[in-house]
């Protein structure tokens, strides 16, 4: 039986036999974290059969066959932190880095206080347009109160939406620069195609005129 042995270190995506399918993503990246006999774990006082055969329904003369020939227990671990071991049996092939990574990514926006009952959904609204038009991401957002909830007085509550206006009014986000840049355009752009129609038209006024005075001649 021909055994692989990925190096410490190694990392990239693996393929497994079953039962251990069933826990290892064929596109995840996987780093080889540990090589451990199996002598060595039955030295050290652990029962390697009921940690990573009888759970996996693998028949107990596998195990004895392992045992025989000393096969390594590999351990990897996930970029999250996530940690798997699997008898060296069951690994097909060496991790393979070729290929380009993606990662599972959120993005926080903290929106300080903001007065209760707010309505927030043109804003979530945006924020998914935006993502949508930069990276092509549908995207889904849910908004969580990360906090007690706190009382203003009048006053202070009139503060601080005055503040808020404020800002709105005189800081233009890049999201509505972009929008007047792209209605300028599209008025600009009306504007050529009526410019383009209207000389096509003088054309074939000039052309028909042409033909008509070569006609008199």
């Amino acid at each position: 039986m021909s055994l692989v042995h990925p190096e410490i270190g190694s990392r990239g995506t693996i393929e497994v036999a079953q039962p251990y399918e069933a826990i290892f993503s064929a596109r995840v990246i996987y780093e080889c974290i540990s090589v451990e006999s199996l002598a060595g774990l039955l030295n050290a006082g652990l029962f390697p059969y009921d940690l990573f055969y009888q759970p996996f329904g693998i028949s107990i003369e596998i195990y004895k066959e392992d045992v025989e020939i000393n096969s390594p227990i590999i351990g990897f671990k996930t970029s999250d932190g996530r940690v798997f071991k699997i008898p060296s049996r069951f690994i097909k092939t060496l991790p393979q880095a070729d290929g380009v990574v993606y990662q599972s990514l959120s993005l926080g926006v903290a929106l300080s206080i903001v007065e209760e009952g707010a309505d927030i959904d043109p804003l979530v609204e945006e924020i998914k347009q935006l993502i949508m038009d930069r990276i092509g991401v549908s995207c889904a957002i849910q908004a969580v109160v990360t906090g007690p909830n706190i009382l203003l007085d009048h006053n202070q509550h009139r503060a601080v939406r005055l503040s808020r206006k404020d800002n709105a009014a005189n800081k233009p986000t890049y999201l509505l620069q972009y929008k007047e840049i792209k209605n300028k355009y599209a008025s600009l752009k009306t504007y050529a195609d009526r410019l383009e129609r209207t000389l096509e038209n003088q054309n074939r006024e000039i052309n028909a005129l042409k033909e008509e005075l070569k006609n008199k001649a």
